[in-house]
């Protein structure tokens, strides 16, 4: 079971793994460092990628969550980051590794 670390009221939480059997060997096993790897459709644009549009954790029966709103974007040395707003209206940063083709969800915010 993944659990969802608070660090104050408001605040982008990470997520971390309970350890609670074998399902944590495999969730573990698909978590880089502090980043819970995802599935995303993206936008194709003029290039490939260009946008998420919906995305899902990669656990049995996880819920597909829309893409509602793109809040912002921004460059790391390494990744693409995208700040969106999802149907369930929480807040998440995604990651891109171009060079890996890996997502990851490096935030959320539960907004009320």
């Amino acid at each position: 079971m993944i659990r969802m670390k608070k660090r104050n009221a408001g605040a982008f939480a990470f997520p971390t793994v309970k350890k609670c059997g074998p399902r944590t060997a495999r969730v573990t096993a698909k978590t880089e460092s502090r980043h819970l790897a995802i599935e995303v459709e993206c936008y194709a644009g003029y290039k490939a990628g260009e946008r998420p549009q919906r995305f899902r954790f990669k656990t049995k029966g996880a819920e597909t969550l829309e893409v509602h709103e793109l809040l912002d974007q921004w460059y790391g040395p390494e990744d693409r980051y995208f700040k969106v707003r999802a149907n369930d209206g929480h807040l998440y940063i995604l990651r891109h590794n171009e060079h890996v083709d890996l997502w990851t969800l490096d935030a959320f915010q539960i907004t009320r």
